[in-house]
């Protein structure tokens, strides 16, 4: 039975049925569907980003598939941003903005992280929500929901801090305090040399009044 299963997941040679599902919610999406096309693109971050993990793992054959893959999207840069007014904006604004994301706090690429996957899974919510019965199949993130778009914008600065940033932190409080560099900070350290995340609060907020100041990235943890 399980093979059977298996077998009508894929074509003949062994390519899953999954990639050209995928492949339709790209270059034909269902107009009755909206959230096919963003979750197909969500879905597709998720691979290439498997892919990077793995390469820098050491996987061999990641590590191919991305140097080709890099090497190839250069080589077509000045076509994209020809035929594409959307990818060359966004690919400027990336480009002059990547020295200042090298710098910060060594918190960032953590929160970085953090606000990464919340954009994703926002993105994805905002859209179910308006498709009828969504409810019944697709739990909603109503604290996620509830925020104002990420902005510059010091409340709003201080919503995602205090509701998404920070809880996410804080569940991860002990492996904060492993950490080499981040469980050494001295504004984390209390009068006995214990480590306190709350005491890194401030260094939290102004990173991610940082990270807001530069283009959104909704697929990718660019930083």
């Amino acid at each position: 039975m399980k093979s059977d299963t298996i077998a009508s997941k894929r074509r003949p040679g062994g390519v899953s049925r999954s990639i050209d599902y995928l492949r339709s919610s790209l270059t034909n999406p269902d107009p009755d569907d909206e959230a096919a096309k963003p979750g197909a693109l969500v879905h597709l971050s998720e691979l290439v980003a498997a892919a990077i993990h793995q390469t820098e793992r050491g996987d061999p054959e990641c590590g191919y598939f991305l140097a080709e893959l890099f090497a190839y999207l250069c080589k077509r840069k000045a076509n994209l941003c020809e035929q594409n007014e959307i990818f060359r904006k966004c690919y400027s604004k990336w480009e002059s903005a990547r020295v200042a994301t090298r710098k910060g706090s060594p918190l960032r690429p953590l929160i970085h992280a953090i606000l990464a996957e919340a954009f994703r899974e926002r993105r994805v919510q905002q859209i179910t929500k308006s498709i009828p019965k969504a409810r019944l199949v697709f739990k909603l993130n109503k604290t996620l929901l509830g925020l104002p778009d990420f902005s510059a914008d010091p409340q709003v600065v201080t919503e995602w801090t205090n509701k998404i940033v920070y809880p996410k932190l804080r569940a991860m409080q002990s492996k904060l305090e492993e950490d080499p560099v981040i469980g050494k900070l001295k504004k984390a350290l209390d009068e006995n040399g214990k480590f306190q995340l709350s005491r890194l609060k401030p260094l939290i907020r102004q990173t991610v009044a940082r990270i807001a100041a530069m283009p959104k990235a909704y697929y990718f943890d660019i930083h």
